[in-house]
């Protein structure tokens, strides 16, 4: 088998599933959340001094780059269909990476990783993570992810360690993969694995100094609501919707079963635990459970750095839930955690067996959530790059603001060119105003 060229066939089978299902999206051509109110406005304003901006608690670095040339190469009306190409091609690409050699390890099957590529696209979460550049951060993720997973003996490229430091500086949770990145130059005792521990090390620092620009957060959730957040995200997407479910894992967490749920969730986080004692030598298990077990912590640092999202942790599991992109990144992890212990059942039939119901459950189980929707029915963006184009090419209003997805969100662009010349007082339709310093663009 050449799996190079199986590699391209899975990767060209997951972007065609992806644009399928979000085809109503890219037909629609709309800016959603920060691609609107952040990395657009920035871009325009300060160009490639933008990448030093903070946001949210980090700099999203290759987002901001590829902002930056679309509005360089491409006209401004279109650049919602630039972001959702390049997105959908970004999942295709880690989701397929799962197809090569260097996973044998972890899955030995190559048409079982090529399954756990497509069980990636169809994940839960996927709905909101597609079409746009502000949630490509947990695609970002999952590329650092398997660069950790990848066998041992095989230490990264250069190329690698290049893209390691883009998305370390791209995302904020990368903080998770400390355990797994540590355990493998613990093993391996590489330079080029202390370097991409050190380059986290390094990400670490940008963390503190982009954290500190940030606005103060104030917490008013206790701390044993995130230790319950924890637990639905550690138990409910990792351990029992993979094998449930979508329907069946809400069903868990609802009247009369909520007390039979609890003891299956403790059942099932003692097989989860008793997998990870039974194989511990196993270096794979290891892997799997450093990754698992700080990824699951997920909910408490969002208490902790983001509690105005934390009421998406708190709320019991139900469909919606599982359409946001808070769903994605465990259930993406329990999708190849179980593919990899599935791999260890040594009876043949049994594991095909397996194999097939664990391919075939969620499939059967997502009707729901296959088709990605578009981010509204109105056309917000047309009006909005027309205005902006407009005033980039007569030079004036010197504020442009309009509406975009989701609501209230808006776009707040203020031109290069009215910089120089004073602050802009958007009260008086963009007229220059000299009683006040001038403000950053949003």
């Amino acid at each position: 088998m050449d799996l190079k060229r199986a590699r391209w066939g899975v990767a060209a089978s997951c972007f065609a599933l992806l644009l399928i299902r979000s085809w109503g999206r890219l037909d629609s051509n709309q800016v959603w959340a920060e691609d609107g109110y952040v990395f657009v406005p920035e871009a325009i304003a300060q160009g490639w001094r933008s990448l030093l901006n903070p946001a949210l608690g980090y700099f999203f670095t290759l987002q901001r780059i590829i902002v930056i040339l679309t509005l360089k190469l491409v006209p401004l009306l279109w650049a919602p269909v630039v972001f959702h190409i390049v997105t959908v091609a970004l999942f295709a690409g880690v989701a397929s990476r799962l197809v090569r050699e260097e996973y044998a390890w972890l899955i030995p099957s190559w048409s079982m990783r090529a399954a756990g590529a497509i069980l990636l696209c169809l994940a839960p979460g996927t709905n909101e993570l597609v079409g746009n550049l502000a949630n490509v951060n947990w695609i970002l993720f999952y590329w650092l992810a398997l660069l950790g997973f990848q066998s041992f003996q095989k230490p990264p490229k250069l190329t690698e360690l290049g893209r390691a430091v883009l998305c370390v500086f791209s995302i904020g949770t990368f903080v998770f993969l400390i355990p797994l990145f540590s355990l493998r130059a613990w093993y391996s005792r590489r330079r080029e694995d202390w370097a991409l521990l050190a380059i986290q090390g390094v990400g670490i620092v940008g963390l503190l100094f982009a954290r500190t620009a940030s606005v103060e957060l104030v917490h008013t959730e206790a701390l044993d609501q995130a230790l319950a957040a924890f637990l639905k995200s550690a138990v409910d997407l990792l351990i029992f919707h993979p094998w449930l479910g979508d329907w069946e894992a809400v069903r868990w967490r609802s009247e009369p079963y909520s007390q039979l749920g609890s003891v299956c969730t403790f059942l099932m986080c003692l097989v989860w635990c008793g997998l990870g004692l039974a194989r511990w030598r196993s270096i794979a298990n290891q892997a799997l459970i450093s990754f698992t077990g700080s990824l699951a912590l997920w909910p408490i640092l969002a208490w902790l750095s983001r509690p105005n999202v934390f009421g998406a942790f708190d709320s019991p599991l139900s469909p919606w839930f599982l359409v946001h992109r808070y769903a994605f990144a465990v259930a993406a992890a329990g999708i190849i955690f179980w593919l990899t212990q599935v791999s260890a059942v040594k009876n043949q039939t049994a594991r095909r067996a397996l194999y097939a119901y664990f391919i075939m459950i969620p499939i059967l189980t997502m009707s729901h959530r296959f088709w990605i929707a578009p981010f509204g029915m109105e056309d917000r963006w047309r009006a909005a790059a027309m205005q902006i184009q407009s005033a980039l090419v007569k030079g004036s209003p010197c504020r442009v603001l309009a509406p975009i997805y989701p609501d209230p969100w808006t776009i707040d662009v203020t031109l290069p060119a009215c910089r120089s010349q004073g602050p802009v007082n958007a009260e008086n339709g963009g007229a220059l105003c000299q009683t006040r310093p001038f403000r950053t663009t949003l």
